[in-house]
Formats: C-alpha cells, structure tokens, sequence
C-alpha cells in the first residue's frame, strides 16, 4: 500500500507540474484526508501508518522524486 501510495504521489506531482496547480491545495487535502483517518482507524495502527508515511520519505526516494522533477 505504501508503494502504491508513493506511486500515486508521483503520477498526481507531475501532473501538478505540468497543469500549474498550486502545491498547497495538495498539502491542505493530504493532511485534511489523513486527519480523517486516523479518527476512524484502530489506535493500535495509527503509529504504524506514520511511519510506513515516514519510511517513504528516505534516502533513496527524495533524490529519486528529486530527479524526476527535475
């Protein structure tokens, strides 16, 4: 799920390159979407969803992302 997660993040981030839509509707969606979730999810995966989020931001995908927006 995470690298699907990721994928998706990729596909949607070129996209707003490429139409120019503003970045902070993404971030404002992205943490509306995750707030929502983690009131309905178990308190026992929320620690884990945070950190399967936190994995993905690594040092072998920022330059990967990096070098795609570029």
């Amino acid at each position: 799920m995470v690298a699907l997660s990721v994928r998706f993040a990729i596909v949607v981030s070129v996209l707003r390159i490429i139409k120019g839509w503003p970045i902070h509707w993404f971030i404002i969606g992205g943490y509306t979407l995750v707030l929502i979730m983690a009131k309905f999810a178990p308190e026992e995966i929320i620690g884990i969803a945070y950190d399967s989020g936190g994995i993905t931001i690594s040092t072998v995908t920022v330059p990967l992302v990096a070098a795609l927006g570029l």
